[in-house]
Order: structure tokens, then sequence, then C-alpha cells
């Protein structure tokens, strides 16, 4: 009777143990970088970005190869002669402004929503007035 208490119990509280419900399953939450290489609009930006970064950076360390060139940039001006450097910095730089815009696209609020596109294009600006100033102001 005993061994009979024991193997129905031990055979219920695995019964039990088998039925527990399982854990919920929730959708997976994308990957913040392919959330933003998935946005065509902030990629389309960010590429003309990058180029624009090229530009221009490639322009200043021409200039700065000539000599007497003074960069305005504080944070470039310690690059100046490790053009990959300056090219990782405005890579990351572009890729942040990238990110901040994809953020901004899909924010709860609408008034950032319609702005998602202002950090990209005040780099790209800034990067093509630089472009422009040195090629214009330079005398070779």
């Amino acid at each position: 009777m005993l061994i009979e208490c024991i193997l129905i119990g031990s055979s219920l509280c695995q019964a039990v143990k088998d039925n527990k419900p399982a854990k919920p399953h929730f959708a997976s939450k994308q990957n913040a970088i392919v959330a933003v290489l998935q946005d065509k609009p902030v990629m389309a930006l960010l590429a003309a970005d990058l180029t624009a970064k090229t530009m221009d950076y490639r322009q200043t360390e021409r200039d700065f190869n000539f000599g007497g060139f003074q960069e305005q940039n504080p944070i470039l001006r310690h690059m100046l002669g490790h053009p990959v450097a300056m090219e990782a910095y405005g890579a990351a730089y572009a890729v942040g402004a990238a990110w901040l815009g994809h953020k901004m696209r899909t924010s709860r609020y609408g008034v950032v929503r319609k702005l998602w596109w202002l950090p990209q294009t005040y780099s790209i600006e800034q990067n093509v007035y630089g472009y422009a100033y040195t090629r214009a102001h330079y005398r070779r």
C-alpha cells in the first residue's frame, strides 16, 4: 500500500510537472543595427553624409599636405596627417547621426517623427560647407 502511494504520488507529481504552462513567447525585438540598416530613407542620407565627409576630409588632407592650412574643427585638428583616423571619426559621426535619425523616425512623438532628417542633414551641410570653404579660400 505504501509503495503504491509513493508510485502514484510520484507519477502525479511528474504529470503536474509536465503540464506546467510554457513560458510566454514574446516576439523578439529586432536588433537596433539591423533596424537602422533596413530603414531606406535613413540609409540614403547616410550614403550622402559619407560622400560629403569623404570629399571634405580628402580636400582638407590635400590642403594640409601642401602646407599653411589651418583646420577650424578642434577635434579634426589633431587628426590632420592621419587620414585613416579622420575617416574613422567621420564614419562614426555619420553612423551616429543615422542612428539618431532612425530613432527620431520611429519616435512616438509626431513632431520628432517629422524632423527625423534633421541630424543627418545638418551633418551633410557642415561637410559640404567645409569642402566649399576649403576649395574657395585656400590659396595654392
